[in-house]
């Protein structure tokens, strides 16, 4: 079972991430619209046959990720967050499972990307970032390619089907849920993003080495 202070920190993060979503779905766009804020709001627009819902508030997302009274679940919905500095034609966004009240502590993070194409269909690619998982070849901390947030929730033709979701399987410098956390983070808008997870206000033991030390040369 994990202990409060890796709970706190995970929390600390997700909040994060959350506010800078929606500080910037609130932020007036420039120019023209804005497909990424169209398909948060509906995006049956878009996909008319895919089962697909955002969190539609901070409160929302607050009163769904991990914490001391809510350690073992999985996200109803999906989490849309800030997109990346110059990227207009990419939407990123999370799908999460957890569960901290068993020994291994096991957080399994779906970050999806929706990309604008050439001719302004919204297709999805992403990767699973995942805990060890346990007997077996990928009992290490480690990330996969994936097609869609959940199995029983296939997006169809807005994926490449083909693609393999099992292979690779690769390596991360992480030890820890929140390092696994903080890693996904740095993949996502670079190593100048790291200071902002240390600046969350980590709380207890080497929290704040271990993030720092994420980028340190081995």
């Amino acid at each position: 079972m994990a202990d409060q202070y890796l709970v706190a920190n995970v929390r600390k993060v997700f909040e994060r991430l959350n506010a800078e979503a929606f500080k910037w779905y609130h932020r007036r766009p420039e120019g023209r619209s804005d497909w990424r804020r169209e398909f948060v709001q509906n995006p049956r627009n878009y996909w008319p046959k895919v089962k697909l819902q955002f969190f539609s508030s901070k409160q929302a997302v607050a009163s769904s990720i991990p914490s001391k009274d809510n350690l073992t679940n999985e996200f109803q919905h999906v989490m849309f967050l800030e997109p990346m500095l110059g990227e207009s034609t990419i939407l990123p966004a999370l799908h999460c499972t957890w569960d901290f009240a068993d020994a291994a502590d096991t957080l399994r993070i779906k970050l999806g990307l929706f990309i604008e194409t050439d001719d302004k269909r919204i297709m999805l690619c992403g990767m699973r970032f995942e805990t060890p998982e346990g007997i077996g070849d990928h009992n290490y901390y480690h990330a996969q390619p994936i097609i869609s947030f959940r199995k029983s929730q296939p997006v169809g033709d807005f994926t490449a089907s083909w693609w393999p979701t099992k292979f690779p399987a690769v390596l991360l410098k992480a030890k820890d849920p929140l390092m696994l956390l903080a890693t996904m983070c740095i993949s996502l808008y670079g190593g100048g993003y790291l200071p902002k997870v240390a600046a969350v206000g980590l709380v207890g033991g080497d929290a704040q080495t271990s993030i720092k030390n994420l980028l340190a040369e081995p």
